[in-house]
């Protein structure tokens, strides 16, 4: 009797938990949309929830980083904590997973982490703090955001742009258009101006004209049209009109047509 006894708990000691088993399988995983150790992890929900945070502190690099993917797309709120102290990881790959993972909590209590992030020695980690910054909107971080504007990564400056414009501070403006004059980069003097667009501050439309009428790339005045668009003015509506009527550029004329339009019906809703 006692034999079947310690039989029986030593099988209980020996068999691994659920949970272990799937997180084990981790590293093979391709994608989180079909790797089926993922998928099973989150479709255990809460019941995953510990096992998973214990995992950001496991041996295997890529363990690590496929837990912060799910944990991205969970967010539980326990997973919070560790997820900044993963931030401080030694592997490029995690802190920079960790930091996108944030930005889905959308939580302000991530700003000051993901600032320092943001100033990280490596590129891709630098790039979602930024996008994680956006995400959460916090003006807290504008001006490290706007410190992010001159880094040397085109993505980073790119994705600050669209981080400064989602939160819509207008301590933005200047560096934006400095952005928007002097980048070599089209990404991101095209979203410079969206940003500029969602600023909605008219102290930015004689730089976004002057891109309408010269800038280089036809996306850039494409996407400089539609951000006049946003802001309104006679400033703006000539430069639109212009655009209209004399861009060699299909795409540039019909940004500038669907932001005169978006100006003529603000202007009938105000009447």
């Amino acid at each position: 009797m006692i034999f079947s006894i310690l039989a029986i708990s030593t099988s209980l000691v020996l068999a691994a938990p659920p949970d272990k088993a799937l997180i084990d399988q981790l590293p093979q995983c391709k994608d989180l949309q079909s790797c089926e150790a993922v998928l099973s992890l989150k479709k255990r929900g809460k019941k995953a929830h510990s096992s998973l945070i214990a995992a950001l502190s496991h041996e295997k690099e890529m363990v690590r980083f496929w837990v912060c993917g799910i944990l991205s797309e969970t967010t539980p709120k326990a997973a919070f904590d560790p997820l900044i102290g993963a931030l401080k990881d030694k592997e490029i790959r995690i802190r920079a997973a960790a930091a996108f993972a944030l930005g889905n909590y959308q939580d302000k209590k991530a700003t000051q982490a993901l600032l320092q992030s943001l100033v990280d020695k490596d590129l891709n980690v630098r790039f979602a703090a930024a996008v994680a910054l956006g995400k959460i909107r916090d003006p807290a971080s504008v001006n490290g955001l706007i410190n992010a504007l001159r880094d040397k990564d085109e993505d980073v400056r790119a994705f600050a742009a669209v981080a400064l414009g989602d939160i819509g501070d207008a301590r933005a403006l200047n560096r934006l258009v400095e952005r928007l004059r002097e980048d070599l980069k089209k990404e991101v003097r095209g979203l410079a101006c969206v940003a500029l667009g969602h600023l909605k501050n008219t102290q930015g439309v004689p730089a976004m004209t002057q891109a309408v009428q010269s800038d280089s790339d036809e996306l850039v005045r494409a996407e400089c049209a539609l951000a006049l668009g946003q802001i309104g003015g006679p400033e703006a509506r000539t430069s639109l009109n212009m655009a209209a009527t004399l861009d060699k550029s299909p795409q540039v004329k019909k940004a500038a047509k669907d932001a005169l339009r978006q100006l003529d019906a603000a202007k009938k809703g105000s009447r």
